[in-house]
């Protein structure tokens, strides 16, 4: 890994962008530098989220039957396999063997997270499960953090490719509700739409403003409209081989996602 200065290692540190605790020094050419973009490529990512939410249909959220917590992770492990069985080892030891607590206390710790506890340690995940279509977005999301960690052996993966390991594992949840034709594909859906409008609207809006400045202070919500467009462009392109190599790049992830969006353009 270059050496960068403390900042920049900030927004590298599990320990602090798990919880979305902010490194309060940085600032915009800091995010770019540490996810190595220019402010280039990230307008082209970004006129391409455009694109996408304009074409954002919502459907109608039909009867939903609520699973239990321990049959929604299983579920979720069972997505992950399906759309990466190259890292099956990797996802099996996620599901059966990683810390986690998938009780409901919202009312104390609101936010789903994952936790980096280092090197030889799976990674600890944390959601509040209520049953909820947003409930098993955010398992899969978390799922996708604590995968990408294990199958990279903890090499630190710069932020805007670790939320698009963790976009993908929500569509991957959404191709597998859609296989075995459940009744949770609607609710799941409609909640991947509206997370759509958060990340590609109000979070695309103020990313685009403050790359219009070199001293806009770090904000951890500019990750998710870059890695959002990138995550829809990927499963566009059904390449479960860089489904794989991007899971294991860790710090080598911005190259093999910058290479895969050009080809795709090609």
């Amino acid at each position: 890994m270059p050496n960068f200065p403390t900042p920049l290692l900030n927004l590298l540190n599990w320990k602090n962008v798990s919880l979305k605790i902010e490194a309060t020094s940085a600032t915009i050419l800091d995010w770019l530098t540490i996810n190595e973009l220019t402010a280039l490529q990230c307008q082209q990512y970004l006129e391409v989220g455009s694109d996408t939410i304009r074409r954002i249909e919502h459907p109608e959220q039909s009867a939903f039957d609520v699973i239990e917590t321990e049959v929604a992770w299983q579920q979720t492990a069972d997505a992950f396999l399906l759309s990466l069985p190259s890292l099956a080892e990797e996802i099996r030891q996620v599901c059966d063997c990683a810390p986690k607590c998938l009780a409901d206390k919202s009312e104390k710790i609101p936010q789903a997270f994952t936790y980096d506890l280092g090197e030889d340690t799976l990674p600890f995940v944390s959601v509040p499960y209520q049953g909820r279509p947003f409930d098993l977005l955010a398992m899969a999301h978390e799922f996708g953090h604590a995968l990408q960690i294990v199958s990279s052996k903890n090499s630190k993966m710069p932020p805007v490719a670790r939320e698009c390991c963790a976009f993908l594992g929500e569509v991957f949840l959404l191709d597998y509700l859609k296989r075995i034709e459940t009744s949770q594909t609607i609710g799941v859906s409609a909640a991947w739409e509206h997370d759509n409008h958060t990340y590609l609207k109000p979070d695309m809006e103020d990313l685009c403003r403050s790359l219009m400045t070199v001293t806009a202070p770090y904000n951890y919500r500019w990750n998710y409209p870059v890695a959002r467009v990138l995550a829809t462009k990927l499963v566009s392109e059904k390449s479960e081989d860089i489904f794989a190599k991007l899971f294991k790049a860790g710090a080598a992830a911005p190259k093999i996602l910058a290479d895969a969006y050009d080809s795709f353009r090609e």
